[in-house]
């Protein structure tokens, strides 16, 4: 992934890179500007077929995790991001 501060690797728990590119993913984001953090995905060349906004700076609870996955079985995508 690239973004306005230079490239960035996407990464999984365990801290393997991923390839996202070309693979639908679910975008989830507590930030001001989340148009920014797709336009960073979309030039990974990641197909975002959701994004999920949350209110700045939010701390995730379990039950926003357990949407999030419910979301991304619903549209088959391959990552939460």
């Amino acid at each position: 992934v690239v973004s306005q501060d230079g490239p960035v690797t996407v990464t999984a728990r365990d801290g393997t890179p991923v390839d996202i590119a070309g693979k639908p993913v679910v975008a989830a984001c507590g930030i001001a500007r989340p148009a920014a953090f797709v336009g960073t995905l979309e030039r990974s060349a990641a197909e975002v077929v959701e994004l999920v906004g949350f209110p700045d700076h939010v701390r995730y609870t379990p039950k926003d995790m357990g949407e999030l996955a419910r979301r991304v079985a619903e549209k088959q995508a391959q990552a939460l991001v």
